[in-house]
């Protein structure tokens, strides 16, 4: 994985599903042993299905490099367990606000998170690695162009796509008297750019004084996509915005699309 130069956090997942599930099961079995009740007994662990996926996945990938590099003759054919259609859960218009006044009572760093996340749907390594001279306020837009890992690495967002966002009035208002405080947007009393439990504590802080469940960041990126799929945005035009690679992560969305309902509606007629 790190020959191929996988980003950071995804080495990290695919390193936790090794040692966590598929080790204990497979333990020291050779690939070319590996049967159909081997991948059951992955099967039966109790995870959620999303999660049940994700190792079967790595497992097929960890078979697929094996029989490129000719230690076993097939590959096993693995299928998935059946998952459902889940909906992000986002804050409504309404609840958001709230939020929104919660934050402003603390201080701008916390309001910058829920602002930048909920009105431009940064992810939290966007949002950590946010610089100001990536924020052009006079085009009223950000740059997202690096994503700061947990581990302090830098790297290209999310699929290595780059994008341009632009910023609500709110947004430009908030971040004028702030800019070029520090390099990053967000960061801490010594300069250095806030670290993910840092962002997580300032934003839990914000959400208990507006009376919510505590969550992590990626709340506000649904609630920004959610918003947009709310007020008839073309699902492309959200694709495009929150960098999603596939369509289908943007169509998690589309149901709320008021658009889509009055189509719905009118071949009743």
């Amino acid at each position: 994985m790190l020959a191929n130069r996988l980003a950071h956090d995804t080495w990290r997942t695919y390193d936790s599903v090794l040692r966590t599930h598929l080790l204990p099961i497979l333990g020291e079995l050779p690939v070319d042993q590996i049967t159909a009740r081997h991948v059951q007994a992955l099967k039966r662990r109790g995870l959620k299905a999303s999660s049940t996926n994700l190792l079967l996945n790595n497992l097929k990938t960890i078979l697929r490099q094996a029989h490129a590099w000719g230690v076993i003759d097939t590959v096993p054919k693995i299928s998935n367990v059946a998952a459902g259609k889940r909906h992000p859960e986002f804050y409504d218009f309404d609840v958001y606000e709230r939020l929104v006044a919660s934050a402003s009572t603390l201080d701008d760093t916390t309001l910058a998170i829920v602002r930048i996340g909920g009105d431009a749907g940064l992810r939290r390594g966007e949002l950590r690695g946010l610089r100001w001279q990536n924020v052009h306020l006079e085009r009223e837009a950000l740059f997202v162009c690096e994503n700061l890992t947990q581990a302090g690495h830098v790297r290209l967002p999310k699929g290595r796509r780059t994008r341009w966002v632009p910023i609500s009035d709110p947004l430009v208002e908030l971040l004028s008297p702030m800019k070029q405080r520090d390099e990053h947007v967000l960061s801490r009393d010594n300069g250095a750019p806030l670290s993910a439990t840092g962002l997580r504590r300032r934003l839990a802080k914000a959400q208990r004084y507006a009376g919510l469940p505590v969550t992590g960041p990626h709340i506000l990126r649904h609630t920004f996509c959610s918003h947009l799929a709310m007020r008839g945005t073309a699902q492309k035009v959200i694709q495009e915005l929150a960098g999603h690679a596939s369509s289908a992560t943007t169509e998690l969305y589309m149901h709320l699309a008021p658009r889509a309902l009055k189509e719905a509606i009118k071949q009743l007629r």
